[in-house]
């Protein structure tokens, strides 16, 4: 074990072996006891409440590091910002967030149209429309894969940054859509 300093953080060896501590190696970490019966309609808004929340999040003073610290729609347009400036390096925080944000929104529209059916008609169709702004954002981000994936080149490349940049600020179009109909089907039962 080396010396702490303010840019890095030692852990004993043998941490693993005291996790056992916190959580048996093949046991299940339990927050709070049973309390009632699982409420799907109330996780489901619940979901579609905390989706408009992170989207919608703006951080004036973000952490250090780029556009990687902001979140939902605003992370997207800072993304298209940093490719649409000349010197964008290609490094693992794009490749991290390009996994991560990919797979999370390709799963969205059929997350959308699986409990549209539990919704009055006028939500349920706005949902819909949502998947479907959802479904193209996934292709166009899918696309992205050769320029922001763990197998693209690492590095400036500034025609990568020509190539991705409009991808993205479509990705962050398409997102907002998506999450501008998720508000008004909220919006159509009250909640807020």
């Amino acid at each position: 074990m080396g010396p702490e300093s303010a840019e890095y953080h030692t852990e004993s060896w043998d941490r693993a072996e005291k996790a056992v501590e916190v959580c048996p190696a093949f046991g299940a970490v339990l927050i709070g006891e049973k309390t009632g019966n699982f409420d799907a309609k109330r996780a489901e808004i619940n979901a579609l409440t905390d989706a408009v929340s992170h989207a919608r999040t703006i951080n004036d003073e973000p952490e250090k590091g780029g556009w990687y610290s902001y979140e939902g729609i605003q992370a997207l347009k800072k993304w298209h910002e940093a490719y649409s400036n000349s010197g964008k390096d290609r490094d693992l925080a794009d490749a991290y967030c390009f996994d991560i944000y990919s797979s999370v929104h390709s799963a969205a529209p059929g997350f959308l149209r699986e409990i549209s059916c539990h919704f009055p008609e006028s939500a349920k169709q706005l949902l819909n429309k949502a998947a479907e702004y959802m479904e193209e954002e996934a292709k166009v981000f899918k696309s992205c894969a050769p320029y922001l994936g763990w197998n693209s080149p690492w590095g400036v490349n500034e025609e990568r940054s020509k190539s991705v940049a409009p991808l993205l600020e479509k990705v962050a179009m398409l997102y907002e859509k998506a999450i501008e109909c998720i508000e008004q089907s909220l919006n159509l039962l009250n909640i807020t």
